[in-house]
């Protein structure tokens, strides 16, 4: 015969847990600055221009990949003429986007993983054009980014944190963006958050 108290206690404890996180009202944001973030890698990067207004509405002022050329030459000549080329063309984006106060860098992975050179150098490019321009920017660390958006709790894979995106922004779920650029605004959209969460 099952024992209904320790029944009832194990149902109540497994819905709990799987009770989703309450997702982040974008209701009672503050008006943000213009804010260009970056999901930086050598080979494409995702930038995206926006602006988060009160009550939530996301302006999304430009968007788009840059992409590096191909040297010609493989090792780490490659990564050196890459890393140039990426710094040339923030430096050209920048240089037409005057009203950009703060820039968002997607951090780094720390402790290993695959290729983590080319999102190392491609960040240390774009906060060097950053210092360059006297741009203030942070770092902002992709799974947390993802785990704002959706609410909380641990976010491994994009999926969520996209789907909740094409909400705020239904713009994104276009052809006209792609992962890239998707994870740039969802790195920006996390900043406004944590820079306003406790004001």
């Amino acid at each position: 015969m099952v024992n209904t108290t320790i029944l009832e206690s194990y149902l109540h404890r497994t819905q709990a847990k799987r009770k989703p996180p309450e997702r982040f009202s974008f209701t009672g944001i503050k008006a943000s600055p213009i804010i260009v973030s970056f999901d930086q890698t050598l080979r494409a990067t995702g930038v995206v221009v926006a602006q988060v207004s009160d009550h939530g509405k996301v302006w999304v002022l430009h968007h788009e990949t840059i992409k590096t050329a191909d040297p010609g030459v493989k090792s780490f000549e490659e990564t050196y003429a890459r890393t140039d080329h990426l710094k040339s063309q923030v430096l050209e984006l920048l240089a037409t986007n005057d009203d950009i106060v703060k820039a968002v860098i997607e951090q780094p992975p720390m402790g290993g993983g695959f290729r983590t050179e080319s999102s190392t150098f491609a960040a240390y490019a774009v906060s060097r054009v950053c210092l360059a321009k006297r741009l203030p920017y942070t770092y902002m660390q992709a799974r947390h980014a993802r785990a704002v958006l959706v609410g909380g709790g641990k976010v491994d894979t994009k999926g969520p944190a996209h789907a909740r995106l094409a909400e705020l922004v239904p713009e994104t779920s276009s052809r006209k963006w792609n992962e890239n650029t998707r994870d740039a605004l969802i790195n920006l959209l996390a900043h406004v958050i944590d820079s306003q969460e406790g004001s």
